[in-house]
């Protein structure tokens, strides 16, 4: 294209690129972001998440033990929303290209996750608490999966550690 209008394709295409920079947005390619560059992108994420299901879990495991199955099934609705939202987050951040795969299954996992946690809700609200141990079970094994499938990134918040909710 020339003239004025090729000119003002052009000019917009710059501002675009001027406003990418300015707002921290990448420009360049997915391969480009290192292992250590993605790590930090997605700690902060997974810390916010953290410390809203710290929030959100606050009283659960009383009340289930207290047999208020129907208040605590509460918290692992909450928790869905919160960790799904988080989800959507981390899909959100440009992969390293040699990584893509891993963090594919990663993700992956993390969406059997937030699964899970609804089931474990449903089972008690239900009143169901055998089948929401047995959700609870497998939510343990997935997410020792999730770890392990992570596990040379050298995550802290974004390492799947239900210690941290009781």
């Amino acid at each position: 294209m020339t003239g004025a209008m090729g000119k003002t394709r052009a000019a917009k295409i710059a501002v675009a690129g001027l406003m990418a920079l300015a707002l921290g947005v990448p420009m360049a390619a997915a391969a480009e972001l290192s292992r250590d560059e993605y790590v930090a992108r997605v700690e902060p994420i997974c810390k916010a998440n953290t410390e809203a299901n710290k929030r959100i879990f606050r009283g659960a495991e009383s009340e289930v033990k207290a047999g208020e199955f129907a208040k605590a099934s509460t918290h692992f609705k909450r928790a869905v929303i919160a960790f799904e939202r988080t989800i959507k987050l981390l899909k959100g951040v440009p992969q390293p290209a040699e990584d893509e795969a891993r963090l594919s299954k990663w993700i992956g996992y993390l969406e059997a996750e937030s699964s899970l946690l609804g089931k474990i809700g449903k089972a008690l609200a239900g009143g169901d608490k055998y089948k929401a141990q047995n959700y609870s079970v497998r939510l343990n094994r997935n997410s020792n999966l999730a770890n392990n499938t992570v596990l040379g990134f050298g995550f802290d918040y974004c390492r799947i550690d239900p210690s941290r909710f009781s």
